[in-house]
């Protein structure tokens, strides 16, 4: 069985979590609360078969992206936040440009804290998350002849955000180190790259592979859109420094936003750019779509510590899920191939070429075990079937049980009818 880069081997499965982590900073240094949208997809399933199983559906595996489990969600402190907000009549009495300047000053001061980035208030734009983020720089930068470099695989949010714009997409490989750049790069005008944990090989942009990006960005003019707004789950101590850091000659944008694990209904994001840049695209969004509400709570939630010590809990969290991903599935699929790297939020599973993705989907919904297969591209010639697992969203407890209900599952769809 051929293995795919980076690809956790499987005596990582047996060594310790210090001899884990030791191992890869060496490695990286050389080189309203509404219920989750799974629940929906198991309704969807009941409805459309007499199959389904009701009773087994009580225990919900959700493989999937992009969430988080409600119970490691910080509930109180953001009613505390809620409630002292309400309660003082801040909204009332203090303006929508108050609160953003309140806002984008957090913000500031959790980017330099954190990556230590230190910028200008006039280089933050508010937005409303990622999406909103990628369609204003799509209207800034992009006309019917740009060229928009894509990650493959990716997120399927850059494609329709790029193609909605109607600019043309350039499909750019990723392999052990990131992004391919050379050739693969030339007539580029935008480049869209996700370096640290890449979505969904789990693959982490090696330094010399960020330096010599930005430097063909410098001598070929295009300018590189750097997604952050993950970065702040990776459970490694030690992260290499973000493109936006190491730029010198103003080539990158960087979107950002509060993980998902905190609030996904506060949905707060930003832009990170040249303060001219900013301007422009403030002219185009006059006012943040961020709600007042939002903009106050989630001030008051990064002021009193709380989004700090709640992403110190996450990491651990994940940590611990992503050590029982790894052990489920080389004690219970050891035949089946996946890409992950330590710091990641999935596995990407590679099954049999005789499978069908959408059947499984399908097909294992019925058993409660809820997979994505719509937030990711993959431009594959190869056409090798392949399924994101992500965990953020399970229970760690059901990590195991989910993988073992999941494999004769796929060994029964790949038998002859």
């Amino acid at each position: 069985m051929s293995k795919g880069f980076r690809e956790v081997d499987a005596y990582q499965a047996r060594i310790t979590r210090d001899g884990m982590r030791n191992d890869l900073v060496q490695n990286y240094t050389e080189s309203d609360h509404s219920a989750p949208y799974w629940l929906d997809v198991l309704t969807e399933a009941e409805q459309g078969s007499s199959d389904f199983v009701g009773d087994d559906t009580e225990r919900v595996f959700p493989f999937v992206c992009d969430h988080f489990d409600p119970k490691d969600q910080p509930s109180y402190q953001l009613y505390r936040c809620h409630r002292d907000v309400v309660s003082s009549d801040m909204i009332s009495q203090t303006s929508v440009d108050k609160l953003q300047r309140e806002l984008v000053e957090q913000i500031r001061g959790q980017l330099n804290s954190q990556y230590r980035i230190n910028v200008s208030s006039e280089q933050i734009l508010l937005t409303q998350g990622r999406e909103q983020a990628l369609t204003l720089l799509a209207d800034e930068l992009v006309s019917e002849s740009s060229v928009v470099a894509l990650e493959n695989p990716g997120r399927a949010v850059y494609q329709t955000v790029f193609q909605q714009s109607k600019a043309q997409v350039q499909w750019v490989d990723v392999d052990q180190d990131g992004l391919t750049i050379g050739d693969a790069l030339n007539g580029s005008n935008i480049v869209c790259v996700t370096p640290s944990s890449h979505y969904p090989t789990s693959v982490t942009m090696s330094l010399n592979r960020r330096q010599a990006l930005l430097e063909q960005a410098s001598e070929q003019g295009f300018y590189i859109i750097e997604d952050m707004c993950e970065t702040d789950t990776h459970f490694l101590d030690q992260a290499l420094p973000l493109l936006h850091r190491l730029d010198a000659h103003d080539r990158v944008i960087s979107v950002g936003c509060l993980s998902s694990s905190t609030a996904p209904q506060l949905d707060v994001g930003y832009i990170l750019a040249p303060k001219e840049m900013i301007a422009r695209l403030s002219d185009r969004q006059p006012t943040t779509d961020c709600n007042a509400l939002s903009m106050a709570i989630t001030t008051q939630f990064l002021a009193l510590g709380y989004y700090d010590n709640h992403i110190r809990r996450v990491r651990h969290t994940m940590e611990q899920k992503w050590l029982a991903m790894l052990s489920a599935l080389e004690c219970h699929m050891p035949d089946y191939p996946y890409y992950a790297t330590p710091g990641s939020t999935c596995f990407l599973l590679t099954l049999p070429q005789t499978l069908d993705c959408h059947t499984l989907i399908t097909r294992a919904a019925m058993e409660g075990i809820v997979l994505q297969a719509d937030n990711v591209r993959l431009n594959s010639a190869s056409g090798q079937p392949r399924v994101v697992l992500g965990f953020g969203a399970i229970n760690i407890d059901d990590i195991e049980a989910g993988i073992m209900k999941l494999k004769p599952l796929i060994t029964t769809l790949c038998q002859p009818m």
